[in-house]
């Protein structure tokens, strides 16, 4: 379980880079050729970051803080292995379902939040695309 929060806390940070590049373009940037600037891209920096204020379920582990999953001030992610190891060994179980309960987990929201965006008939970065 801890392996799979490491890899949910990777990979939502590779996301929440590859949104900052577009959020702080450099000179050299051909701005008609990317998304910089664009309103969707802030749309979607904030859809990632309320991930991690997100509540579900309703245990002991609800939000990713119940976890030790921590925003930093560049906005990625870390975790406290201390209160994910006390977390883990209090109920493994509610963890695993913070992520993967069908309708309300994080893994629902996530779903939610990238079909938002990469829907193919009317996400938010395919219409622009059009």
């Amino acid at each position: 379980t801890s392996k799979n929060v490491q890899k949910f806390v990777d990979a939502y940070n590779e996301v929440f880079k590859l949104v900052q590049r577009h959020l702080n373009p450099t000179s050299s940037t051909d701005r008609g050729q990317t998304l910089t600037g664009d309103a969707a891209v802030r749309s979607l920096q904030r859809d990632l970051q309320a991930l991690v204020t997100t509540t579900v379920g309703s245990g002991s582990v609800r939000t990713l803080a119940d976890l030790g999953i921590k925003s930093g001030r560049d906005g990625t992610l870390s975790i406290d292995s201390a209160t994910l190891s006390k977390a883990l060994s209090n109920n493994a179980a509610a963890i695993n379902e913070l992520f993967a309960k069908a309708s309300t987990g994080l893994g629902a929201v996530v779903g939610t939040v990238t079909d938002r965006y990469t829907n193919t008939t009317n996400g938010a970065f395919t219409k622009r695309k059009r």
